[in-house]
């Protein structure tokens, strides 16, 4: 008996918390029962708890408090299972009549047993505390938040200590309908899969962040992180995946391969993930599994101009890179965006970082472009232009 004050104070703290009350009208309306549907029920419910008091306060004091509360517990953790299941208005009905038998027998069956189990000059400091606790519980949920996201909308759920809870909508791009596991929390920014792209949700708003990637439509996207980046695996409209990494640091997508990955988990500096073609589990280091052989790349840089302030014009790029042994890259040029891709040289691995020189033919154009691809394991250190001064001709 002298420990039943203690259990009271966490019990009185957990209901304190009331985190699920918030949500139990999006539930409701989420699985098709309409505002006035949800406001029957609720009426039915309290009139049956005040009704249902009077026989419980007999009942109570027949079996005794502690087997009351025990009992109502046990039906009140019933009554939360049918509320998980419920799909239509009748089961919600259901699962609010055994509530209300909850409620009317747990109320004063606590405070009855808890007023047996202290000493008479305890109660006002005991019935304080328990108070005081009950309190704390709903200020600690009143300074939480949950966000219910939809494809239009975010649902932003505020508890209140009073039970005056607040839902405030967002008009902002949700996550789309089968990326629901797009959810990645990287530098204290959430990023999503939305229908138009990758997201970073701060908490107030969403900013697409994918414009990088082009027009190309992605959906089923999966999402983890390591290490200051986002990880998403996703498929285009030709039922082709892609794995795209985004650097929050600095600001950059880079596309790894056709990695379909089903899930992913962080887990000791290493992301985790289930290969959907292999069904064998993977990960992003390597530091598990067999190693891969040297893989393709490819990168292609945006537009550089060609001439510049006081008639300097661009003469040649320096490249400075690293590939291992056996690797190569080879160099190309793209002058005013006409598609055609000329190529200026190769370079082959050598396990150790050098500087390579690619000349540039000066030739009239408004911009260049520049792409590098090969095959192994790479390091691009710099590219630096050169530029000279031409003449007034």
């Amino acid at each position: 008996m002298k420990y039943n004050k203690y259990v009271f104070y966490v019990l009185a703290f957990l209901q304190g918390l009331v985190f699920y009350s918030a949500v139990a009208m999006l539930y409701r309306l989420e699985r098709g029962l309409s505002a006035s549907q949800i406001g029957i029920i609720e009426g039915i419910h309290t009139i049956l708890m005040v009704v249902l008091e009077v026989p419980w306060g007999y009942l109570g004091d027949r079996i005794g408090y502690k087997k009351t509360l025990l009992l109502c517990n046990l039906l009140f953790f019933i009554s939360k299972l049918m509320f998980w299941q419920a799909n239509s208005f009748f089961d919600f009905l259901a699962e609010r009549l055994l509530l209300s038998v909850v409620i009317s027998g747990i109320s004063g069956c606590d405070i009855a047993l808890l007023d047996n189990s202290i000493k008479p000059q305890e109660r006002a400091r005991v019935f304080g505390f328990y108070r005081m606790v009950d309190a704390f519980g709903c200020i600690c949920s009143g300074l939480a938040f949950t966000l219910f996201f939809k494809e239009n909308y975010v649902h932003k759920v505020y508890i209140s200590s009073g039970g005056a809870h607040q839902i405030v909508s967002m008009a902002i791009d949700g996550v789309q309908k089968g990326s629901d596991t797009s959810f990645a929390i990287v530098n204290d920014y959430l990023f999503y899969k939305s229908k138009t792209g990758i997201n970073r949700f701060d908490g107030t708003q969403a900013v697409n962040i994918s414009s990088d990637l082009g027009n190309e439509q992605y959906c089923d996207a999966v999402g983890g992180r390591l290490g200051g980046k986002y990880y998403v695996s996703m498929k285009d409209i030709n039922e082709k995946w892609h794995l795209f990494v985004y650097d929050v640091k600095r600001g950059l997508w880079i596309r790894e391969d056709n990695t379909m990955a089903l899930y992913f988990a962080d887990i000791d500096n290493e992301l985790y993930y289930i290969d959907g073609d292999s069904n064998e589990l993977k990960t992003i280091n390597g530091t598990e599994g067999k190693e891969e052989d040297k893989f393709p790349w490819k990168i292609v840089f945006g537009d550089i101009g060609y001439e510049y302030f006081q008639k300097k014009y661009l003469s040649r790029f320096n490249i400075r890179m690293s590939l291992e042994e056996y690797g190569w890259a080879e160099i190309y040029t793209e002058y005013d965006s006409n598609g055609i891709w000329e190529k200026r040289g190769t370079i082959n691995g050598t396990g150790i970082s050098r500087t390579f020189t690619l000349p540039i033919i000066p030739r009239r154009c408004d911009h260049i472009r520049i792409k590098i691809e090969g095959s192994g394991e790479f390091k691009l250190y710099s590219i630096s232009k050169i530029l000279e001064i031409g003449s007034d001709n």
